[in-house]
């Protein structure tokens, strides 16, 4: 197990786009539940907005942090996802707070 796991991803290269799905789903799915109830006029529930927002930043740390300890080839992580996640973080705030 700890010998094929930082080399999966080479394994399962022509299947690329089902992991890209997943994590698609799992970054923006809180925010169409979001939208959805705005859409439909539902007013600002602190139990279940609070916990759509919650959903939101657990799934940023647990994807961050596994995408930062996996891509450890010349300190990708810090030059490039680091960057990446703060700014994707940064949109999705801004979509919540307007």
């Amino acid at each position: 197990m700890k010998k094929t796991l930082p080399t999966i991803h080479l394994k399962l290269s022509w299947l690329w786009y089902l992991p890209a799905l997943f994590i698609d789903f799992m970054i923006c799915y809180p925010l169409l539940r979001w939208t959805i109830r705005r859409s439909k006029g539902i007013k600002f529930d602190a139990v279940v907005d609070t916990g759509i927002i919650a959903h939101q930043l657990v799934t940023f740390c647990i994807w961050g942090t596994v995408c930062y300890f996996l891509v450890n080839k010349d300190d990708y992580g810090v030059i490039y996802l680091v960057p990446a996640v703060f700014t994707l973080g940064c949109v999705m705030f801004s979509i919540y707070a307007v």
